[in-house]
C-alpha cells in the first residue's frame, strides 16, 4: 500500500502537466473557451489539494535552502509548496489569455497581465514560506564577479532571440504608440523576462527541485515552460523553448541567481518583438 501511495504521488505532477498540454492544444486549435475551462478546473483542483493538505506543517521540513531558517519558523512541507507554486501555471493563462485576445496594444497587455501575476507570485511565495535566497533572488560576493557573470548570461539572450525570430517569421513588432523602444524594452524585461523567470526558474524551480529532486525538477519545469508555447503550433518553437528552459535552469542552479536569465529572457523578447537589429 505504501508503495502504491508513493507511486501515485510521483504520477500526480505529470497528470497536471498533461492537463496543461491539453489546455494549450485546445487554445491553439481555436478552442480558447474550452482551454480556459480546463485551466479553471486545474486551478481549483490544485487549490483544493493545497487546502486539504495545508494543516500538515513541519518546521523546515525538507526545505533545501541556502541558510537555515529560525527554528520557530513554520513552513509547509515540500509537497504543499510544490502544488502552491504549480498554481502559478494556470494563473498565467487565466489572467493573460482574455487580455491577449482583446484588442489592446501588446505593451499594455504585458503590464495589465504582469501586475496581478506579480501579486499572485508574492502571495504564493509568502504562503510557501520562501525567502529571497530560496528563490534565487540574491547577490553573492565578490559582487564584481557576480555582476559580470550575470551580465554574460544575460547577453546570451541576444543570439537566442535571433534564433527564435527565425522560428517565428510572422512575428509582429511590439512597439505601439506612445511607447518608444526604450520604454517597450523596459516593459519586456520587467513584465516578461523577470516575471516569467521569477515564476518558472525562481518559485517553480525551487519547489519542484525540493519535491521531485533537482534534475527531475529542472526537466519538469522546462516541460511546463515549453508547453505554454504550444498554441503557436510550431513544433520547433516548443523544442527550442524546452532546451532554453533547461539551460536556464542549469544556469540558475550553478549561479544561485535568476538575475542573469531574467535579462537573457528580456533580451530574447526584445530581439523577437522590437526588431532592433534591422
Amino acid at each position: 500500500m505504501a508503495w502504491n501511495y508513493a507511486a501515485v504521488n510521483k504520477m500526480v505532477p505529470w497528470i497536471y502537466f498533461l492537463a496543461v498540454v491539453t489546455a494549450e492544444l485546445l487554445i491553439g486549435s481555436n478552442n480558447a473557451c474550452a482551454g480556459m475551462i480546463l485551466y479553471l478546473i486545474l486551478l481549483a483542483a490544485l487549490f483544493i489539494q493545497v487546502v486539504r493538505s495545508y494543516p500538515s506543517v513541519q518546521v523546515n521540513a525538507g526545505l533545501n535552502i541556502v541558510d537555515e531558517s529560525p527554528a520557530s519558523r513554520m513552513v509547509p512541507n515540500s509537497r504543499i509548496r510544490f502544488y502552491l507554486a504549480l498554481m502559478m501555471v494556470p494563473l498565467v493563462r487565466i489572467v493573460g489569455l482574455p487580455l491577449f485576445l482583446a484588442d489592446i496594444p501588446m505593451t499594455y497587455r504585458l503590464v495589465l497581465v504582469g501586475l496581478p501575476l506579480f501579486t499572485a507570485a508574492f502571495i504564493i511565495i509568502r504562503f510557501a514560506g520562501y525567502r529571497a535566497q530560496d528563490i534565487y533572488l540574491t547577490f553573492s560576493s565578490p559582487i564584481l564577479y557576480f555582476l559580470t557573470l550575470q551580465l554574460i548570461i544575460g547577453v546570451t539572450g541576444i543570439p537566442f532571440g535571433l534564433i527564435e525570430h527565425k522560428l517565428l517569421p510572422d512575428t509582429l513588432s511590439l512597439l505601439p504608440p506612445p511607447f518608444r523602444h526604450g520604454e517597450a524594452a523596459f516593459i519586456l524585461i520587467c513584465f516578461s523576462g523577470f516575471l516569467e523567470e521569477l515564476i518558472f526558474r525562481g518559485v517553480l524551480l525551487r519547489a519542484a527541485g525540493d519535491y521531485m529532486g533537482k534534475n527531475i525538477g529542472s526537466i519538469y519545469i522546462s516541460f511546463l515552460f515549453a508547453a505554454l508555447q504550444i498554441p503557436r503550433l510550431l513544433f520547433l518553437e516548443v523544442i527550442f523553448a524546452f532546451l532554453v528552459g533547461l539551460l536556464f535552469c542549469r544556469m540558475v542552479r550553478r549561479t544561485g541567481s535568476i538575475w542573469g536569465v531574467s535579462l537573457a529572457h528580456g533580451l530574447m523578447n526584445i530581439m523577437l518583438y522590437l526588431d532592433v537589429y534591422f
